[in-house]
């Protein structure tokens, strides 16, 4: 499902004349652990409990950037539908079409039975980013 998350994603990125971002490691790995987060702390929100934000928690993985974004999705059982709404959305597409951000992790998480009561089934987080270095 990430993968595919990417490849729509840097499908519109090079539709708008863009270099496609490249897949980092440490941003997947944060937007898989923000994902999950959202579903075992039941919230749906960029600030997670403890107060973090995406380029907290970017950060704290040892990611230290110059540019910074992250989009959140919920309820869509797709990737198609999930980058879709975020083309859809001036914020979250402002982030995938933005040029100074040059790599990008994803996260996916289904659960059938989301007894919270933030209850969406289908999480979604992408991170981006631009190293310092």
């Amino acid at each position: 499902m990430t993968n595919r998350v990417v490849a729509l994603t840097n499908f519109h990125r090079q539709q708008g004349g863009l270099a496609p971002f490249k897949v980092n490691p440490v941003l997947s790995a944060v937007a898989q652990s923000h994902t999950e987060n959202m579903i075992v702390s039941d919230f749906y929100a960029h600030q997670a409990p403890d107060g973090s934000r995406g380029a907290d928690r970017m950060r704290r993985a040892g990611y230290n950037y110059l540019w910074a974004g992250e989009n959140i999705g919920v309820g869509y059982s797709t990737a198609d539908e999930v980058v879709q709404a975020w083309m859809n959305s001036p914020g979250h597409r402002a982030n995938i079409m933005n040029p100074n951000l040059r790599e990008i992790g994803a996260g996916f998480y289904f659960t059938a039975n989301d007894t919270g009561r933030v209850n969406y089934r289908y999480y979604w987080t992408q991170n981006f980013g631009t190293p310092a270095s």
